[in-house]
């Protein structure tokens, strides 16, 4: 009896803690996840909720927008902030989106920015302000910590102005302007460092990976002429020129036409470099990290929207702005022309900015003339 007793217990025992350690039969595994294998996985939509503020008069200037959040949102640039006609007119070199309103909050004057902007680059800690310095024609650079609220501006004593910046997100920058100047800065602890380029000519756009991998539009005002070089690795290659449209290692297909504008991404899964060029028509190139030489890629946007003086706005594969003469967005399937409601002809911009959330800021304004206006849109998913 004891023994029947004894091994009736032990049975239990052991089913008891068969079912703690998942033992259990009639359980199934967790489903596995599958491997990513793209970087266009996320949501995107045409359809938004539009929320409009006028934020310049007149002769207002937009260098961009930058988000940090949806309620911590920069638009920095030289903005005529009272009506037409005011006798007492009022200027900002930008606005502070916290939630709720705009305000002159930005934590700094002209003389902290340290330069009359043309161009910036945000990442998770950062604004860059690049454009005209203190002096006449000279570089100045100014720099916004967003932990601290400060800013620190660099004046440079080349001859020229910062047109263009650019950052990989992590804390390296780049500041282009004419004249053939670039800088860089390295790290969030290192100043800027002057890089010695093969060519001369205005940087109005940059696009790229890291330091190892970034690319220039240029023009060269004297012959009229538009190029792109690759910085790889520190060695400079002419990839674009429409000039010399015979150049070997030029972008497949581009023969007899004009790249207005550049932007890029690049895929960390698939490690490739896309490079978005506006020409007659789109074009589309990858760069596999691999290899040397791009190859030409076929997406159905590039024969979707008109091309004539638009400029593309690159936040993934999936979600990309065209702005210029129309406002168009692709969301990896299809392209719609976006008009923003109560604002038709709002059609140029300067720099899409967007939040985790997936709502985006745009800095607009129509080809006639009229106010500056930023869009907030909130996706309806």
């Amino acid at each position: 009896m004891k023994t029947t007793i004894q091994l009736t217990f032990l049975f239990f025992l052991l089913f008891a803690m068969g079912c703690e350690n998942g033992s259990d039969p009639e359980k199934k595994d967790d489903p596995v996840e599958p491997p990513v294998t793209t970087c266009d996985n996320t949501k995107s939509t045409h359809e938004f909720t539009w929320r409009v503020d006028t934020i310049g008069y007149s002769v207002s200037k937009v260098a961009g927008t930058w988000a940090f959040s949806d309620s911590d949102v920069y638009v920095i640039g030289n903005l005529t902030i009272s009506r037409p006609n005011d006798p007492n007119p009022k200027g900002s070199l930008g606005l502070h989106w916290d939630g709720k309103m705009w305000s002159k909050n930005i934590y700094g004057s002209g003389l902290d920015i340290g330069n009359d902007p043309e161009s910036i680059a945000g990442d998770k800690l950062e604004i860059v302000v690049v454009g005209d310095g203190f002096g006449y024609n000279v570089p100045g650079i100014g720099e916004f910590n967003n932990a601290t609220k400060k800013w620190k501006n660099t004046q440079f004593t080349d001859d020229g102005i910062f047109l263009s910046a650019w950052t990989d997100g992590t804390g390296y920058f780049l500041a282009g302007g004419t004249n053939g100047i670039l800088y860089e800065r390295k790290n969030r602890s290192s100043g800027w460092t002057k890089i010695n380029l093969p060519f001369t000519g205005d940087i109005y756009y940059l696009a790229g990976v890291s330091s190892k991998l970034f690319f220039t539009s240029i023009y060269a005002p004297i012959s009229n002429n538009e190029e792109i070089w690759m910085s790889k690795n520190g060695n400079w290659t002419q990839i674009y020129s429409d000039e010399n449209p015979d150049l070997k290692t030029a972008l497949p297909g581009t023969k007899g036409t004009r790249i207005h504008h550049i932007d890029g991404f690049y895929c960390d899964v698939k490690k490739v470099f896309t490079l978005y060029t506006t020409s007659t028509p789109f074009q589309v190139f990858e760069l596999k990290e691999a290899d040397t030489l791009f190859t030409k890629v076929s997406i159905p946007f590039t024969s979707q929207v008109p091309t004539y003086w638009q400029a593309i706005m690159v936040i993934k594969p999936n979600d990309l702005w065209v702005h210029g003469n129309y406002l168009f967005h692709w969301d990896g399937k299809t392209v719609k022309e976006i008009v923003i409601p109560g604002y038709p002809g709002y059609a140029k911009s300067r720099q899409v900015a967007q939040t985790t959330s997936g709502k985006v800021f745009l800095p607009l304004y129509k080809n006639e003339g009229g106010p500056w206006i930023i869009a907030q849109g909130t996706p309806n998913f």
